[in-house]
């Protein structure tokens, strides 16, 4: 199974319909995204529009759930509820904390943070350091439930692939001009990564 994974959008329109266009000549069997449509410089509506017409599986992100609730709205490039439409609000705020996608190779719990928590980030250089892992309580709860076989999130803007106690990490990354924009593609039969970069001057 081929999956295409989106990270945190940050209303990059004219990224997010590239990465859509190119994810789509591949065929995946679907296309996920980790959320943070809000808080950019681009057109929120027009994101919104992409995801829905594309039929991109998408959960809610902690910039998305700010904007919702009009808090943390100072900085220079934060959604406000009134600059977007009606339609693009309805779906924000549908969009659920996580979601389950049965895959041939077992399930896949895809999320903004980790798990329910937004603001949880979860690094690569943390599974060196057991210390860390122990704490993080939502990796637990995950690790104990032995029901996921891949967890896809994003959040730190940092795209990572890595296995560990027989789950795969991913992080999706960002479309974010000034982050190393990136989209992937996900093999679930052999676990394999491919990363595909997008030169900002696009």
């Amino acid at each position: 199974m081929k999956i295409g994974l989106i990270g945190d959008v940050h209303g990059e329109d004219h990224f997010l319909a590239l990465a859509i266009e190119a994810l789509a000549e591949m065929k995946p069997e679907v296309i996920l995204c980790v959320g943070d449509i809000a808080d950019g410089s681009g057109s929120i509506d027009q994101c919104v529009q992409l995801l829905h017409e594309n039929n991109v599986h998408c959960v809610m992100g902690n910039h998305d759930r700010w904007m919702l609730e009009g808090t943390m709205r100072n900085a220079a490039d934060a959604t406000l509820k009134e600059s977007i439409s009606p339609t693009s609000l309805t779906y924000l705020a549908s969009r659920p904390a996580t979601m389950e996608i049965p895959t041939p190779h077992g399930l896949l719990l895809l999320c903004h943070g980790l798990g329910p928590n937004d603001m949880r980030k979860l690094n690569e250089d943390d599974f060196d350091f057991p210390f860390t892992l122990q704490n993080t309580v939502e990796l637990q709860d995950i690790l104990r439930q032995q029901k996921y076989s891949f967890v896809v999130s994003g959040h730190s803007h940092r795209h990572w692939h890595r296995s560990y106690k027989g789950v795969t990490f991913i992080n999706a990354g960002t479309l974010k001009k000034e982050h190393n924009p990136v989209f992937s593609l996900l093999n679930t039969e052999t676990d394999e990564m491919l990363w595909f970069g997008i030169n900002p001057s696009e």
